[in-house]
């Protein structure tokens, strides 16, 4: 790497830090309830939250170690991440979720959708109905490893989620295997419990 790009990288890098120092990512207080849409959780911990409109990211170290999702109404058509169209969901190719889809198929999405992320060794498990808030959901068990040197960092997943008429509701969480998943799960089924979804 040039000098200049390391410099460039670095500085980069720094202003992040600088950034998350200033607080400039909202907090969501312990205990503080969180409406997306028609859901709503609560806030066991203190989190940093990024996001707006239909989705929301809660972290409390950083996405990279714990990553806590809510997205609410993914219509046909549109990426399982809300991303922006590319030319392949243009087409409509790619991570689209979309009508009529059922509990297996949308697993299957999330496993597609992260080896189209560059996730390596990805596998899902445990697919089972589960409450979301007032309606039936279900819910499934992830497993795979981020891009990187030296095969990068295992990773566990779990996911709980709904259809509903023609939309995708869902609350992710994720984290390294290593320490973070096993410190923070505890926290993420009390969201998934604290939950509240109308019918």
């Amino acid at each position: 790497m040039k000098i200049s790009q390391l410099i460039k990288t670095l500085s980069f890098a720094s202003l992040l830090l600088m950034l998350f120092a200033c607080g400039v990512a909202p907090v969501v207080e312990e205990n503080a309830v969180i409406r997306v849409k028609d859901l709503s959780v609560s806030s066991p911990a203190r989190f940093s939250q990024f996001g707006s409109g239909r989705e929301r990211y809660w972290t409390r170290d950083g996405l990279m170690l714990n990553d806590f999702r809510i997205f609410a109404d993914v219509r046909p058509g549109e990426s399982l991440f809300l991303s922006p169209k590319g030319r392949a969901e243009r087409r409509g190719e790619g991570s689209l979720f979309k009508k009529g889809m059922d509990a297996l198929e949308v697993q299957e999405l999330f496993v597609d959708a992260f080896k189209s992320l560059g996730a390596a060794d990805v596998s899902s498990e445990n697919l089972r109905p589960a409450a979301f808030g007032a309606r039936a959901g279900f819910r499934f068990d992830m497993r795979f490893k981020s891009a990187g040197l030296g095969g990068g960092l295992s990773y566990r997943a779990v996911v709980l989620a709904e259809v509903e008429g023609n939309t995708l509701s869902y609350l992710y969480f994720d984290a390294p295997e290593e320490f973070y998943f096993g410190r923070d799960i505890a926290l993420v089924e009390q969201m998934f419990a604290s939950l509240q979804a109308p019918k």
